[in-house]
């Protein structure tokens, strides 16, 4: 009777000891925003982010901009980012134009668990 009670009290030790939940987040948020020159208000963005996972050469692309500034889930590592497209802002003198452009970085880490942000200077094509 001694004996069945120890290994009943050893099972449910294992038993409590193992069902514990390992979360290990692996994916994050990356916001990317556009900057262009001072004076320059960027008021809307069509293009294409291209982040490449430095690490595992995983290609992530989105096409999303909220204003000048384009959000994607993605696995945390270090990624190079290029952005390309054409964008509709206003001048230092209210004129609005549109120009082609593109940004890019070759190192940029997204390792917090929570929101990461970068922010790219556009050049103007």
């Amino acid at each position: 009777m001694k004996r069945i009670l120890m290994i009943c009290v050893a099972l449910l030790g294992m038993v409590l000891a193992s069902c514990h939940q390992d979360e290990d987040d692996l994916f994050t948020t990356a916001a990317i925003t556009l900057t262009a020159e001072e004076g320059t208000t960027v008021e809307r963005v069509q293009g294409t982010v291209q982040l490449t996972n430095l690490n595992t050469r995983q290609v992530t692309t989105t096409a999303e901009f909220d204003g000048n500034i384009a959000r994607v889930s993605l696995l945390r590592g270090v990624y190079s980012v290029l952005v390309e497209g054409s964008m509709q802002y206003k001048d230092v003198h209210g004129a609005t134009g549109v120009r082609q452009f593109r940004a890019t970085s070759d190192y940029l880490e997204f390792a917090s668990k929570s929101l990461n942000v970068a922010t790219l200077n556009i050049v103007w094509m």
